[in-house]
């Protein structure tokens, strides 16, 4: 294996992962253009598609840790990669939230003047969302919370795992399930 390349793919795939992502809900906050979940959705879905089509090559693709973790509980990745994979994708994640915030951090600031809200406070949330999940100020339990994100995590490693299963004779062609994995998210 090479550890310099492997880490690398992960890093540059979940940076793109990142900045289609986040910049989606960047682009709905700052400028009101999505008008829904499923476009953000959608935006979401093609970054991690096209990550995994541009990476590939390099790496595993897994870019989230659930997923890393998960391929090492079962066998499917050595435990000592383990490491250089989560390092890589923490790295693409905060520099695709850096770049998130350099392109734009200026807008961010503008829609914060114009609402009046200052960074911290709870009304914050509404500006810092492109960047995670504040359920909290939702009126959504913690609990709730917590299951609906283990639930999510485990439906998208279930899915994986069944369409990246040699074994699995329903599954799509290698050249199409980078495609049915971004759907899934």
């Amino acid at each position: 294996m090479n550890y310099l390349r492997e880490g690398t793919g992960e890093l540059i795939g979940t940076f793109f992962l990142v900045l289609f992502g986040c910049g989606s809900v960047a682009v709905s906050v700052c400028f009101n253009e999505y008008h829904g979940i499923f476009q953000i959705g959608i935006v979401w879905g093609i970054g991690v598609c096209l990550a995994i089509y541009a990476t590939r090559n390099i790496c595993n693709a897994h870019f989230n840790p659930a997923v890393t973790l998960a391929m090492a509980f079962c066998r499917r990745l050595s435990w000592r990669d383990v490491p250089l994979y989560l390092v890589g994708q923490f790295g693409g994640a905060f520099l695709g939230a850096l770049t998130v915030y350099g392109l734009f951090g200026s807008n961010i600031a503008q829609v914060e003047a114009i609402q009046g809200i200052v960074r911290g406070s709870q009304e914050s949330a509404a500006t810092a969302k492109m960047f995670g999940e504040y359920y909290s100020f939702s009126g959504i339990s913690m609990g709730h919370a917590m299951f609906a994100e283990t639930f999510g995590t485990f439906v998208l490693v279930f899915l994986i795992f069944a369409l990246t299963e040699g074994a699995n004779v329903g599954r799509p062609d290698n050249a199409i399930t980078p495609l049915f994995i971004g759907l899934t998210v």
